[in-house]
């Protein structure tokens, strides 16, 4: 299950739908990244490098925040990578979904949000990928302060023409917020912008699963009241235990402040049950971390 999070008054902005279904052995991954960093104090003291890793972190708000460019391609005015690591060599990869959300909260905005860059893996020179679908945006919205957006393209075609489709992905030139654009102390804290790629693969050493892809937005705020969401037609094996995985994309997820959480109904209690694990513990779920399965991803 994908799902597009970014902190604000707690409210389904669009409902979950089905983007993908798969029925087949192996398993899915994510390959994410940021691409805003810290670049000094609210006050303008402590000049950071917007470069620098922001693993094992710390607190991540009341910064003035710049642009991640690690390219050294003046085409580009911000760029991040990721890797797509799949341990097993008897892999087939099925599905690859590509989304990119940020803040975009420039009075007259230069840059259109679906159409963004990307390097793929083995090659030097960027690709250009247009027409992305619109998930939502709220730069018409005279009530939304942060003017966020999310967007979605499909490029399984793209990854399946490689020669190798695994190692390094580098993203472009995706349309967000920076705090020289934009200095408002409120709109400051909420900067935020990446992009994730949805991988799914198969390998037959697996076991069968079905793999459902869902995407929409949820707003979510820590001092609002829990906001419910739900999918249909999410079906199960008729007999024996059923061990799910489920990955969330979410935006803004401030380190420092705490109150969030990710709750999943339990049909035998009739109760929610808090997720949570070593990394995204149950009251700070949401809180600016690349993570599978408990660990930091660095890479």
């Amino acid at each position: 299950c994908c799902i597009n999070f970014y902190t604000a008054n707690s409210q389904v902005e669009v409902p979950l739908t089905k983007r993908s279904e798969l029925t087949l052995k192996g398993d899915f991954k994510f390959v994410s990244n940021t691409i805003l960093g810290k670049i000094s104090h609210d006050n303008g003291s402590e000049i950071f490098d917007p470069n620098k890793s922001y693993n094992k972190g710390g607190l991540n708000n009341q910064f003035k925040m710049g642009f991640i460019d690690i390219d050294n391609d003046p085409t580009t005015f911000n760029s991040s990578s990721a890797d797509l690591n799949i341990e097993s060599n008897c892999n087939t990869i099925k599905h690859v979904g590509l989304y990119w959300t940020a803040a975009y909260a420039d009075e007259n905005r230069e840059h259109d949000i679906t159409s963004i860059k990307i390097k793929y893996p083995g090659q030097k020179q960027y690709t250009t990928i247009t027409g992305g679908k619109v998930i939502h945006d709220y730069y018409k919205d005279d009530e939304s302060l942060f003017k966020q957006y999310s967007c979605f393209k499909d490029i399984t075609k793209e990854v399946l023409d490689l020669e190798n489709p695994l190692g390094t992905y580098t993203v472009a030139n995706i349309p967000a917020t920076t705090t020289a654009v934009n200095d408002d102390d409120t709109l400051g804290n909420g900067l935020a912008g990446g992009w994730t790629m949805v991988v799914i693969y198969e390998d037959n050493t697996m076991s069968r699963k079905r793999f459902y892809v869902y995407d929409g937005f949820v707003n979510i705020d820590s001092k609002a009241k829990p906001v419910a969401f739900s999918f249909n037609n999410f079906q199960t094996i008729p007999n024996g235990a059923v061990h799910g995985k489920i990955g969330v994309i979410a935006y803004e997820g401030d380190k420092g402040i705490r109150g969030d959480r990710f709750e999943a109904m339990s049909n035998e209690t009739n109760r929610y049950k808090s997720l949570a694990d070593g990394i995204n513990p149950m009251n700070n779920f949401f809180n600016a971390n690349i993570t599978e399965n408990g660990r930091n991803i660095t890479s």
